[in-house]
């Protein structure tokens, strides 16, 4: 698929370009910008056959999942609708070639004939926008990419299905060559600090929960039923479920459901305080392919959430990740069929304890036999803020649930050892830690919703996870006997 731009320059061949005596007048301050913003610096930056001076350059970068019902591609939508002088980016072109995962990073020398072919300059402030259709999507993959690689300019229009509400100008039809002949990219360095690869990544997942670990966050952007396992992924032959730890963060939750654009900074934050994420521990970013992880990545920007140095993204993401890892090796856990059961029916819970957070809540809670540690003197989680009462009274019920069950587990593995031993499931033993489970079940419901609710569902979920999951594996393992 062939880039919409006219330059042909070599990169063998750099010019160097005149510079304006005039003043700049780029007014474009922030990462996120408005359809008003973007307006503005374009009629304060007209350009000119003869002007040198750096510009402002919309910057399309439509893109859809290889399953879209449509069969939709980026440059169809783009040919049909766009910002006057706008240029496409293509996901498709820009990346690297010769690894089998579809958007990995190009290398520096790809990118820089990408940025010369559409016309771009270094100095050229670059504000990319995503679709009509689909509001915010790819747009922050290709803004991610040009931060990487260096560029000093770059923003992302949220958005320009907002752009078009408006009343702002669009532009249709095959696009027109540049002007510009004499533009030549220079070289760029790509930014690694910002940038995970597998090996980093499968380190991160087998630290997950031990004492002394980093304690990273990994925040994935699928839908819920891919995260969980019990969807399957767009590409065929991928198998679905997430990597240990994450929480699932669908990139819908983060947008405007009417309009498409990034939801505002205090909003994000809110949301991602009630799926459990620290705002002082490391973040990585992922989804599918590594496109919709920058909206993650766009959205703990617009919040101000975590720390810019400790915000990074894992290129090769879910696809990559379940090429190389299974669930044999313990890389790819499901959430448990049961579990979800369990979660839809606590529909009495506080706002901030609603039943979508139960998974990426649970999923960063420590495994059971770790040291339980005091609750502290009262958190803020979730849309609500709720301030919660004594440490004495949380300790005291996440004490009881825990004994309970570290008993029942301590159950589990003792008939699953008679098992080994006799080669057949006990239908009283099974009974038992299934009447067990649902008694715990239901003491977990009624202690989510008293005043220590939150925070016992933060402390105890997983417990009650792996209860479920034990439960599973032991009437699978019946069956199959």
């Amino acid at each position: 698929m062939a880039l919409l731009a006219p330059v042909r320059s070599s990169l063998a061949k750099p010019s160097v370009r005149l510079r304006s005596t005039g003043i700049r007048q780029v007014h474009l301050q922030t990462y996120i910008v408005t359809p008003k913003e973007l307006s503005d610096a374009l009629k304060k930056n007209v350009p000119t056959k003869i002007s040198t001076a750096p510009r402002v350059i919309p910057l399309c970068a439509a893109w859809f999942l290889p399953n879209d019902p449509k069969g939709r591609t980026g440059q169809q939508v783009f040919k049909q609708k766009r910002i006057p002088s706008a240029r496409f980016f293509d996901l498709d072109a820009v990346k690297d070639h010769e690894s089998p995962y579809p958007h990995m990073l190009p290398s520096a020398h790809v990118f820089a004939k990408a940025m010369q072919d559409i016309g771009i300059h270094k100095d050229d402030e670059v504000v990319v926008y995503d679709t009509q259709e689909l509001g915010i999507f790819s747009a922050p993959r290709v803004a991610w990419t040009l931060k990487v690689f260096g560029h000093p300019g770059v923003h992302i229009l949220n958005n320009f299905r907002l752009w078009v509400e408006q009343g702002f100008p669009t532009e249709s039809g095959e696009v027109e060559a540049a002007e510009d002949v004499q533009n030549s990219y220079p070289m760029p360095t790509l930014d690694t600090s910002k940038v995970v690869d597998f090996a980093e990544m499968k380190e991160v997942a087998k630290d997950y929960s031990k004492e002394g670990a980093e304690g990273v966050q990994v925040l994935d952007a699928r839908s819920q039923g891919r995260w969980a396992g019990s969807d399957p992924e767009p590409r065929p032959g991928l198998s679905s479920g997430h990597m240990p730890g994450s929480i699932n963060v669908p990139v819908p939750e983060l947008l405007n459901p009417e309009t498409g654009a990034l939801l505002p900074g205090d909003e994000l934050r809110k949301l991602f305080i009630s799926k459990g994420v620290d705002p002082e521990k490391p973040i990585i970013s992922s989804c599918g392919t590594g496109v919709t992880a920058a909206v993650i990545d766009a959205a703990l920007g617009e919040a101000n959430f975590g720390k810019p140095e400790a915000r990074r993204l894992y290129d090769g993401s879910w696809t990559e990740w379940a090429q190389r890892t299974s669930e044999a090796d313990g890389l790819i856990p499901m959430t448990s069929k049961h579990l979800i059961t369990l979660a839809r029916p606590l529909t009495n819970l506080p706002k901030c304890l609603n039943a979508r957070h139960i998974y990426s809540i649970s999923t960063s809670l420590p495994p059971l036999g770790r040291p339980v540690r005091p609750p502290g003197r009262g958190i803020n989680v979730g849309v609500a803020h709720r301030q919660y009462a004594t440490r004495s009274t949380a300790d005291e019920t996440v004490e009881k649930l825990t004994e309970k069950y570290a008993t029942a587990k301590d159950e589990f593995e003792i008939a699953s050892e008679e098992t080994e031993k006799k080669s057949v499931y006990a239908a009283d033993d099974r009974q038992a830690a299934r009447e067990e489970l649902d008694s715990l079940k239901q003491a977990f419901e009624d202690a989510a919703q008293g005043e220590n609710g939150e925070e016992i569902m933060r402390r105890v979920g997983n417990r009650i996870r792996e209860l479920e999951q034990g439960v599973v594996a032991m009437e699978e393992r019946a069956m199959e006997e």
